[in-house]
């Protein structure tokens, strides 16, 4: 009889015998089992590496298969990596172990690896231009393999101790923010922990409305000639001045003006300037008389003056019109002068006057009816003066009509 039996461990046996009936032998015979193995190795793979955040290593990765076979020993070990040196998502090694016997033990492990910091782009919205708002500043950032997991857009100059914004792992970002002048930073981390900062700088912002200057030119004095008031603005923000004003008066008469205009800065601000100016620009005549004083159409023997008084708008007036008629005779006269005012303009003035002025004594007639012969019959003896003037008041006339 032979019966063939599986053991599995290892120690000392006794086989015995049974017939067809039942009987059993009284002696087992002794027998010892030794060398079995079913127990698989130990194995596992030990990762050494700079360990970031998330379970990400930040540098490079090396690994270590482990084992160990206590019974039968260790025939094969095989590990499919022994280190990660690039960027990697996710990573897997394997690592395998057989003993003499046959048993096997597998092992694995994933890793992944991010090196690379986060790539960070910045543009502020013109510039190179003066604004008199706020710039926007787009920022644009990519992390291709971990993602982003928070930002810091503000003040600053390193990444050191800022506040992240948290953000939702993505492998790309991008924002728009709004500033005034100032130094700023972009700081981008991602899952692994890398941090890239990058500082920008936002200027040419100007806010202050430009300051008016003081009008420049003004004129005390009356005078024929050219004025020009001038205002130069001045600029604190920044971005300097972009008009002045200049108003030449050269013609017409204007003692005051008031002129105003609008400043502005190469920002765009902008602010009214405002005042009344004196000119003192004199370029029209004097304007005649209206009224020729001293007329009459009444004849007389005395004394009398004509006069006109000429006007002016401006510097006024250097002299007037004045004629005594003191001798002669004079009906109607054609008084003409040239009136003048304190800056040199002058006008003609001229009128036909009534001056009634009569200073001449009649002329004699002759005297009339005279006869040479005796008559016994009147003779009346006349005479009629004559006057270029005012005229006669009477006439001479006499009768003789008796006697010798």
């Amino acid at each position: 009889y032979e019966k063939k039996v599986d053991i599995t461990t290892e120690g000392t046996y006794y086989a015995y015998a049974e017939d067809n009936v039942g009987n059993i032998s009284k002696t087992g015979v002794k027998f010892d089992v030794i060398n079995i193995d079913a127990t698989p190795p130990t194995c596992s793979i030990t990762v050494t590496g700079k360990l970031g955040t998330n379970s990400w290593y930040t540098g490079d990765v090396s690994f270590k298969l482990n084992y160990a076979d206590s019974q039968s020993g260790v025939k094969t070990h095989t590990i499919s990596a022994n280190a990660l040196t690039t960027d990697r998502k996710e990573y897997k090694v394997t690592g395998s172990v057989t003993d003499n016997v046959g048993n096997v033990c597998n092992t694995e492990v994933v890793v992944k690896r991010d090196v690379t910091k986060p790539s960070i782009s910045v543009s502020v919205s013109d510039a190179t231009v003066w604004k008199n708002t706020n710039k926007t500043v787009k920022v644009t950032a990519s992390d291709a393999t971990s993602g982003i997991i928070g930002y810091y857009i503000g003040a600053g100059s390193t990444c050191n101790n800022v506040s992240y914004t948290a953000y939702d792992g993505s492998a790309s970002l991008e924002k728009s923010v709004s500033y005034d002048n100032g130094n700023y930073i972009v700081c981008i981390k991602d899952n692994a922990g890398n941090v890239e900062g990058k500082t920008f700088k936002v200027e040419k912002i100007d806010k202050i409305a430009p300051t008016c200057g003081s009008f420049a030119g003004q004129n005390s004095s009356w005078k024929k000639g050219a004025v020009t008031i001038t205002n130069t603005p001045t600029d604190s923000g920044g971005s300097g001045i972009a008009n002045s004003f200049s108003q030449t008066f050269n013609s017409g008469t204007t003692k005051t003006s008031s002129v105003s205009f609008v400043a502005k800065d190469n920002a765009g601000n902008t602010k009214t300037c405002s005042a009344t100016v004196n000119v003192y620009v004199d370029y029209d005549a004097p304007n005649c008389g209206t009224s020729w004083g001293g007329q009459s159409t009444s004849w007389t023997s005395s004394n009398r003056t004509i006069t006109n008084t000429p006007t002016d708008s401006g510097s006024g007036i250097a002299n007037s019109y004045s004629k005594l008629f003191d001798t002669g005779t004079t009906k109607t006269y054609n008084a003409s002068y040239t009136a003048k005012d304190k800056v040199g303009n002058a006008t003609t003035c001229s009128k036909t006057v009534n001056v009634y002025v009569d200073k001449d004594a009649p002329t004699c007639g002759s005297f009339t009816g005279q006869n040479s012969t005796w008559k016994n019959t009147a003779v009346t003896i006349k005479s009629t003066a004559s006057d270029g003037g005012s005229g006669t008041t009477s006439s001479f006339s006499k009768t003789f009509n008796s006697g010798t």
